[in-house]
């Protein structure tokens, strides 16, 4: 499932209804549609992110809206912009140069889509998938991105094969601790159910930063959920099966 309808409610609004409709005969994985709304939302995602990021010594970065109306990008380069709902990396703009600002400023100014842009942080990619449990969510250990070009983009994501994924990757033990903890803080704040997946950087001082959270991750051979839980000793039939018991009430 992937962009604003697919993952940012608007189906589950429908399987919510279909649930309801059917008193529960038919039910469905994953977040309502309350909790995926907000998870697509990276504004409302940083907010709920924000509120445990301190205990855990996580940094959520500043966002600023783009307004399509301006000359000049509300924040100083280099900066990342990006479409505040939108998924897979998709309308990304990494701006190191003023060439580059004004090349994502014409690509807002070009679209109705909303931007956010936050200060670009250099260090190594991280995602933590979780999984809730009866004690709350469990946080398995978390798998390096690697991309071979500059940028881990959509077409890194899902058309080039020279991605390094490395599950149990090393890093110092307490931001891995961070991250871990604060995934699981995340998913419980934006109301999250049954899974997610949480994105992270590794500044080169060591702290973690915060990125977003994936309400609904891939499931596909490349996917990283079922690559950091096959690590974690959950084989793909054996993950399917317990999300489709804990949907079923199980």
């Amino acid at each position: 499932l992937h962009g604003a309808w697919g993952e940012g409610g608007g189906l589950q609004h429908l399987l919510e209804m279909l649930e309801e409709e059917t008193r529960g005969r038919i039910r469905f994985v994953g977040c309502g549609a309350r909790a995926s709304e907000i998870a697509m939302d990276k504004g409302a995602s940083k907010e709920r992110a924000s509120e445990s990021a301190s205990a855990f010594g996580v940094t959520v970065l500043e966002t600023k809206v783009v307004d399509a109306s301006d000359e000049r990008l509300p924040i100083d380069v280099p900066c990342v912009v990006k479409p505040i709902k939108e998924g897979s990396s998709i309308g990304l703009h990494f701006v190191e140069t003023q060439e580059d600002a004004d090349r994502a400023l014409q690509a807002v100014k070009a679209t109705d889509v909303v931007y956010m842009a936050e200060a670009m942080i250099r260090g190594r990619e991280f995602t933590i998938a979780v999984m809730q449990t009866p004690a709350g969510f469990r946080a398995f250990p978390p798998v390096e991105i690697k991309s071979a070009v500059a940028t881990y983009d959509y077409e890194a994501k899902y058309a080039r094969d020279d991605t390094v994924y490395t599950p149990g990757s090393e890093m110092p033990s307490d931001a891995q601790q961070a991250m871990q903890d604060h995934a699981c803080a995340v998913a419980e704040s934006v109301g999250a159910r049954h899974l997610a997946r949480v994105d992270y950087l590794l500044a080169e001082d060591s702290e973690a930063v915060f990125l977003e959270i994936n309400t609904m991750p891939g499931f596909t051979e490349r996917s990283l959920y079922p690559m950091a839980a096959a690590h974690a000793g959950l084989d793909m039939d054996t993950l399917v099966l317990t999300l489709l018991n804990m949907a079923n009430g199980s």
